[in-house]
């Protein structure tokens, strides 16, 4: 005994075959939350086995919060968000090249030393260089260029700061950077 299907299902088996091959997983958007205390960034963060000293957070309103990364392709379920601009404009879609917000904080000293010669084989009261610049290293060490242009001023700053003492013998810490 043979079965035949009838024309009209045998395309759409067909139909319904070649859509399942171009399936994808779906990822989600990511949900971020601002207007987070000391504390909610804490607990966030940290895990029962530590102690956190000298915890800061270093940012303007609006520029850390947490998120929820759901099945979101950046690899972290969620944790902290920090930006250089508004959390709200790192859910995206991105696609404007001029999206982010200037929120008039300002730079980063470390990385603007970094960026303009830094201290590197600097001695206090001897010379320092970097490359086409020669200076005086100051007392409060700070290598200050006398003949060369500032490579640069870094703006938008966002960072936290914490002393750490693990109560257990190795500590995992997960991140993820993103533009």
């Amino acid at each position: 005994m043979s079965y035949c299907f009838p024309l009209n299902r045998k395309v759409n088996l067909a139909v319904l075959v070649v859509f399942l091959c171009f399936l994808t997983p779906a990822k989600a958007q990511l949900t971020v939350t601002g207007g987070l205390n000391l504390n909610d960034i804490r607990n966030l963060l940290f895990g029962p086995d530590v102690t956190i000293a000298n915890f800061q957070v270093n940012c303007p309103n609006g520029a850390y919060g947490s998120f929820n990364g759901g099945n979101s392709n950046i690899g972290l379920t969620g944790g902290i968000l920090l930006t250089t601009g508004n959390i709200n404009v790192a859910v995206g879609p991105n696609n404007i090249g001029d999206a982010g917000r200037d929120n008039n904080a300002p730079g980063d000293t470390d990385l603007d030393d970094l960026v303009n010669g830094g201290t590197s084989g600097c001695v206090i009261g001897g010379p320092c260089t970097q490359t086409g610049c020669n200076g005086t290293m100051t007392t409060n060490g700070v290598c200050t260029c006398t003949n060369c242009a500032d490579a640069g001023t870094s703006f938008d700053a966002c960072s936290i700061e914490f002393d750490i003492t693990p109560t257990c013998d190795q500590i995992q810490i997960r991140y993820v950077f993103g533009s």
